[in-house]
């Protein structure tokens, strides 16, 4: 399969939901991977279609205001998890504040970091000989 994507993916779990002008009830996502030029979402019982645009408030730990972006949905995956259909979609920002899509990659590039790298809790030593 060729790989479409010009940016690397940092794999991530954020709490967010979908935003809608039509409907008074905000519907519950997450935020599974992130790169700069996108997000790929995981939603059980939405019905999502290539093309649409969705409005998106994503939930950051460190501490500060949630991000508001919209994406433009590039493709969907389904299936049934005991009854309830699951949704895996990705898509492309389409308005994002460009503080806020650095905010979500350091968050994104620092989770990433910590799984790859852990701490180190011994001292490192230096010999001068």
């Amino acid at each position: 399969m060729h790989e479409k994507r010009k940016y690397l993916r940092f794999p991530i779990h954020l709490d967010a939901h979908l935003q809608s002008a039509v409907q008074a009830q905000h519907r519950r996502c997450s935020v599974a991977d992130i790169c700069r030029n996108g997000v790929r979402l995981c939603l059980q019982g939405i019905d999502m279609n290539v093309g649409n645009r969705q409005d998106i408030v994503i939930n950051v730990p460190d501490g500060g205001e949630p991000v508001y972006c919209s994406i433009e949905i590039l493709w969907v995956t389904s299936s049934y998890d005991g009854g309830t259909k699951k949704y895996i979609c990705g898509g492309r920002f389409a308005t994002i504040n460009n503080e806020d899509r650095w905010r979500l990659l350091d968050i994104a590039f620092d989770s990433w970091k910590q799984r790859m790298f852990p701490t180190i809790t011994a001292p490192i030593v230096f010999s001068s000989g």
